[in-house]
C-alpha cells in the first residue's frame, strides 16, 4: 500500500474546524505569497536606490508586461493545483501523475510562445506604454532577458502549486522565503556592489528561482515517492484535458485580461504624462504596492478555491459555504489593516518601495483612494474563489472580463484624461471595478445555490 497523498488532519480538509482548517491552510499560503510578491518588489526598490530614475522607471514598465506574461502561467498552474489537491484527496494516483505531466506540457508549449513574441515585441510593447525615451532601453532588456528565461519562473510556479495542491503549504512557504532570502542578498551584491544593474536583478531573480526549484524537486521525489515513481506512466488523458480547460484555462485567461486592464492603466497614465518620469514611477511604485497588499486577499481565494473544491467533490456543500464565509472575514480583517495602513502613511510606503519625496507627492493622493479598495476586494474575490472550486471557472472568468474591460478601463480614461483627475482618477476606476465585482460574483453564487436547490 502506498503512502496517503495527503496528511491527515492537516490536509484532508473536509471535517473539523472550518476556522481552524483555514488558518492552518490559509496562513502559510498568505505568508508564501507576500514573499514571493516581495522578491519583485525588492528588485525595484534596490535599484530605486541604487541606480538612476531612467533604469528604475524602465525596469518598473517593462516589468508589468513581465508581470502579464508570468501571471498568466500562474493562473495555469493554479487551476492544476486545485486538480492536484481534489485527486490527491482521493488518493488518484493515476490522476494526479497526469495532472502534473499535462500542467508542465501545456505551460511550457504556452511559455514558448509567450516568450517568443514577448522578446521579438520588447520595443513595440514599451512604446505602446509610452515608456519614457530615456528609459526604453533598459525596460527593453529587462523584458528580453525575462522571456528567454521564462523556463525559471514555469518551473518554480510549477512545484509550488504542486506542494500546495498536496495542502504542504507549509514547505511551500519555506521553499518561497529561502528563495526571496537568496534573490535579496543576490540583488544587492550584484547591483550595489559589481554595478550590474538590471542584469545584477535577472541574475539574482534565476539563481533564487533555481534553487527554489532544486530542493522542492528534492522533497518531492522523497515524500511523495509514489506519484513520482516510473510505476505509473505519464501520459494525456482527456479527461485530465477537460477539467484543465474548466479550470486551469479560465483562470490564466482570467489573470491575462485582469493583467491587460492594468497595463491599459499605464498606458492612460503615459497619455496624459508622457515623458514625465516621476508620475510614471509614482504610478509603478503604487501599482506594484498595490500588488502587495492584496496578497492575503488573492492567497485567501485560492484557499477558499481549494478548500471548496475538495468538500463539493464529496457532497459537504454547507461546509463549503462555511469556507467562504470564514475566509471572507478574516480577509476583510486584513483589508482594514491594510487600509489603515495605506491610508495613514502614504509618503512613508512610496519612499520604502523605491521613490523619493517628490514621486511621494506626486502619488499621495492615489495611493489614499487605493487604500479604499481594501475594504471591498475581498467581497468580491473571494466569491470569485468559491466560484473557481464550485468548477465555475468560467463564470469567474466572465466577471472578470467584463469588469476589466466595461468598468476599469472606461472609467480610467474618462477620469484621468477627460476630466483631469490625474492618478487619482486612476484609483477611484480601481475602487469602482472591486465594487461591481463584489456584486455580480455574490448573484452569480446565489444564482446559482438557488438553481441547485430547484433540481
Amino acid at each position: 500500500m502506498h503512502e496517503r497523498l495527503l496528511d491527515s488532519g492537516v490536509s484532508t480538509l473536509q471535517q473539523g474546524n472550518v476556522f481552524i482548517a483555514v488558518l492552518k491552510h490559509g496562513t502559510p499560503m498568505i505568508l508564501s505569497m507576500f514573499v514571493q510578491s516581495l522578491s519583485n518588489i525588492v528588485d525595484i526598490a534596490i535599484l530605486g536606490h541604487f541606480t538612476d530614475l531612467a533604469t528604475t522607471t524602465g525596469v518598473a514598465i517593462g516589468g508589468q508586461f513581465v508581470f502579464l506574461i508570468t501571471n498568466i502561467l500562474t493562473g495555469l498552474s493554479s487551476g492544476s493545483g486545485i486538480l492536484i489537491s481534489r485527486f490527491a484527496s482521493q488518493d488518484n494516483i493515476i490522476k494526479l501523475k497526469n495532472t502534473i505531466f499535462f500542467m508542465f506540457l501545456s505551460l511550457t508549449f504556452i511559455g514558448v510562445v509567450l516568450g517568443v513574441v514577448g522578446f521579438f515585441s520588447a520595443s513595440f510593447i514599451l512604446n505602446i506604454l509610452r515608456t519614457p525615451t530615456s528609459s526604453i532601453i533598459y525596460g527593453r532588456i529587462f523584458i528580453e532577458l525575462s522571456m528567454i528565461s521564462l523556463a525559471s519562473p514555469i518551473l518554480f510556479n510549477g512545484v509550488i502549486c504542486i506542494l500546495r495542491g498536496f495542502c504542504d503549504t507549509k514547505f511551500s512557504f519555506l521553499i518561497t522565503l529561502t528563495s526571496c532570502i537568496l534573490n535579496i542578498g543576490l540583488d544587492l551584491l550584484t547591483v550595489s556592489v559589481f554595478k550590474l544593474s538590471v542584469y545584477g536583478v535577472f541574475i539574482a531573480t534565476i539563481a533564487s528561482q533555481i534553487l527554489g526549484v532544486i530542493v522542492a524537486l528534492i522533497y518531492l521525489f522523497k515524500k511523495r515517492s509514489s506519484v513520482f515513481s516510473n510505476k505509473v506512466k505519464f501520459r494525456l488523458d482527456s479527461s485530465i484535458l477537460k477539467e484543465f480547460l474548466k479550470i486551469g484555462m479560465p483562470l490564466g485567461f482570467l489573470n491575462l485580461i485582469a493583467s491587460i486592464s492594468f497595463i491599459f492603466l499605464t498606458f492612460i497614465v503615459d497619455i496624459e504624462f508622457f515623458d514625465n518620469l516621476e508620475i510614471a514611477l509614482a504610478h509603478s511604485i503604487v501599482t506594484r504596492y498595490n500588488g502587495f497588499a492584496v496578497l492575503p486577499t488573492r492567497a485567501m481565494a485560492y484557499t477558499i478555491a481549494t478548500l471548496v473544491s475538495q468538500n463539493i467533490a464529496v457532497n459537504k456543500h454547507k461546509r463549503a459555504k462555511s469556507f467562504l464565509i470564514c475566509g471572507c472575514s478574516l480577509c476583510f480583517v486584513f483589508g482594514i489593516l491594510a487600509c489603515v495602513t495605506t491610508f495613514l502613511f502614504p509618503d512613508f510606503l512610496i519612499t520604502l518601495f523605491g521613490g523619493n519625496a517628490s514621486i511621494a507627492n506626486a502619488g499621495r493622493a492615489y495611493m489614499k483612494i487605493i487604500s479604499m479598495d481594501y475594504l471591498l476586494l475581498p467581497i468580491g474575490v473571494c466569491a470569485c474563489g468559491f466560484l473557481e472550486g464550485n468548477r465555475k471557472a468560467w463564470i469567474s472568468m466572465l466577471i472578470n472580463i467584463v469588469i476589466s474591460l466595461f468598468v476599469r478601463i472606461p472609467i480610467a480614461y474618462f477620469t484621468t484624461v477627460v476630466f483631469s483627475f490625474g492618478l487619482s482618477g486612476i484609483g477611484i476606476s480601481i475602487l469602482l471595478s472591486s465594487f461591481f465585482l463584489a456584486i455580480f460574483a455574490w448573484i452569480s453564487i446565489f444564482f446559482f445555490q438557488k438553481k441547485a436547490k430547484s433540481n
